[in-house]
């Protein structure tokens, strides 16, 4: 066997190893760090989000595991604000995209369009602070996980307490909101398959 031969087949094992490793996911980001976006932003493998980031994305939230582990422990808060930074951007980038090819939409429709007329609402009034969720706002996934998605719950936050205060929706508004929010879990009944 030829020393070049050899050495392809080394590397083609360790590149293999390294794709078959536990730790390692496809999407460049290891099972930990996953649990962890799906745990606090509901992204789980088949959200959109997740889903649609570019390489250098996901190289951006590795990072931000790997060189941020002491603030992670240190300020959550502020680990939490890095990783909605770079969450929030590829959302940004991928309906901007969306909204180039498919003119009057502005981000990828749902696959199930029983929710489409909650995401619509949502996408124009909700998403700069809910669609992960900041410090001061819960995000849909931990509303619809916390079973915070019923249209009285939605009314009184709307109309008192929130910091977009007063955010006038009809009934029928709330009621398509509610059932989009409260479709926003990693479960089998999720609305998060976009189309393309």
């Amino acid at each position: 066997m030829s020393l070049k031969r050899g050495v392809a087949i080394v590397h083609a094992a360790f590149v293999a190893l390294l794709l078959w490793s536990p730790g390692v996911h496809a999407q460049g980001l290891t099972r930990e760090e996953l649990s962890y976006l799906e745990e606090e932003f509901g992204t789980c493998l088949k959200s959109p989000t997740l889903n649609l980031l570019t390489p250098q994305e996901r190289a951006r939230l590795h990072d931000i595991f790997v060189f941020d582990k002491e603030w992670s422990r240190a300020y959550p808060y502020i680990f939490n604000v890095r990783l909605f930074g770079v969450l929030d951007t590829a959302n940004i980038r991928q309906c901007q995209e969306w909204s180039r090819e498919h003119s009057g939409s502005p981000c990828p429709p749902l696959a199930d369009p029983a929710h489409q007329a909650g995401k619509n609402i949502a996408d124009f009034q909700c998403n700069a602070c809910h669609l992960f969720g900041t410090p001061d706002a819960p995000g849909f996934f931990r509303l619809a996980r916390a079973g915070n998605t019923s249209v009285e719950f939605l009314s009184q936050s709307l109309a008192s307490g929130h910091q977009m205060s007063p955010i006038h929706l009809t009934t029928e508004e709330l009621s398509a909101l509610s059932h989009y929010i409260a479709s926003l879990t990693c479960g089998a009944k999720s609305a998060l398959n976009p189309t393309r």
